[in-house]
């Protein structure tokens, strides 16, 4: 029996980083956007996120893209 696979939910995630530790090493810190739809476009994310980062005071370094799907045989 197959798998059926149906999005619930998604969520945007920038990865800031907000200064570096004791040993000069890069600390970072995850800003999470939650309610994306699950249906919208990976350019029109892209887009949010160049948008949000010009917001940030810390420099953005990764951008993520989680989905949430449910499972069901």
């Amino acid at each position: 029996m197959a798998v059926v696979v149906t999005p619930v939910g998604a969520s945007l995630r920038l990865q800031v980083q907000t200064g570096t530790d004791a040993e000069g090493g890069p600390v970072y810190r995850w800003r999470t956007f939650s309610r994306v739809k699950p249906e919208a476009a990976d350019q029109d994310l892209w887009d949010v996120a160049q948008a949000l980062a010009a917001l940030q005071v810390y420099p953005v370094v990764a951008v993520n893209r989680v989905q949430e799907a449910s499972l069901s045989a």
